[in-house]
């Protein structure tokens, strides 16, 4: 059987210990005493014996909650000890990665075996570029995960928006010979948002429809109208796709469905858990949806549209 936990159930059995010792006393201690005392004596332990009633369920409730508050707080503690943990292992992993080429390019070139060409500068910039980038992001996390998003919202048109995100994206879809279609279903009105923040966001998602599409294929970015006055925005690949038991997971910081395929591809794995947070922040919601491997992925998100 399931034990109860928190102050619900403690203060039912509060509830029931109070019913019993009323219980108790009328009808078997009362009985007792009005047989065999006189009034005023009757008064007098009426009063003792309310006064050492509240005595005894204030201590049995401060022993209670105590003990509750006592379990709460170590397991409150004990995860967030898991989570810095997990934080720092993380980000020791995507720290190596870009350190270790640092080093054996620097290396190469100290014993002479590496020229220090154009190409191998280049190396060098984009491997500093990611540790910067990764820096940045996790800002970026923490900032949004204290609720401490520093939002500037003015009125955003929705489809100057995904074609913008998508002009600046084009290039890097055009080098892996990937196609990116813009489609808006309906015109929506102008949303009150944060343009560089949805920037940033569509910028992340269309970043990981490309890490996951191969040369010849195709990825939406999409705009629709959806239920309660709000507008649905999609970003649709069909490429690697995801496995049921990864969707819940994708949006925690550092998490892969495919470790090796991410690193390869410069991702720094806090992309989606910074886009979520800017959405959330927004007043919106984002999820992804899979049919699983090789079937691509839809990443979407919905934000308010202004009455």
């Amino acid at each position: 059987m399931r034990r109860l936990r928190g102050p619900v159930p403690l203060l039912m059995l509060v509830a029931l210990g109070t019913l019993g010792v009323t219980a108790l006393v009328d009808f078997v201690i009362w009985p007792l005493v009005l047989t065999t005392q006189t009034p005023a004596e009757v008064n007098l332990l009426a009063a003792l014996l309310g006064f050492v009633g509240a005595v005894v369920v204030s201590i049995a409730v401060s022993g209670l909650l105590a003990r509750w508050l006592d379990s709460s707080v170590a397991a409150r503690l004990e995860h967030s000890d898991r989570e810095r943990r997990r934080l720092l292992t993380d980000l020791a992993h995507e720290i190596r990665t870009p350190v270790s080429v640092l080093d054996g390019y620097l290396e190469g070139i100290q014993d002479g075996v590496v020229t220090p060409d154009a190409e191998t500068l280049a190396v060098l910039r984009a491997q500093t570029t990611r540790l910067a980038r990764l820096t940045d992001d996790v800002q970026s996390v923490s900032h949004a995960e204290e609720g401490a998003l520093d939002l500037r919202p003015t009125a955003v048109d929705v489809t100057e928006l995904l074609h913008s995100a998508a002009a600046a994206a084009r290039r890097a879809y055009a080098d892996k010979d990937v196609e990116l279609r813009v489609r808006i279903s309906a015109p929506a009105r102008p949303i009150r948002a944060d343009r560089q923040r949805l920037e940033q966001v569509l910028a992340n998602l269309l970043s990981n429809a490309l890490r996951h599409s191969d040369p010849g294929g195709t990825v939406e970015l999409e705009a629709a109208p959806a239920p309660h006055r709000r507008v649905r925005i999609s970003v649709v690949d069909h490429g690697d796709g995801i496995e049921a038991h990864h969707l819940e997971s994708v949006f925690e910081r550092f998490y892969r469905t495919d470790i090796a395929r991410d690193r390869d591809h410069g991702g720094s794995g806090i992309g989606l858990t910074i886009s979520r947070a800017i959405v959330t922040a927004h007043d919106g919601q984002m999820w992804v949806e899979s049919d699983g491997p090789g079937r691509g992925a839809v990443f979407a998100f919905t934000l308010p549209v202004p009455w």
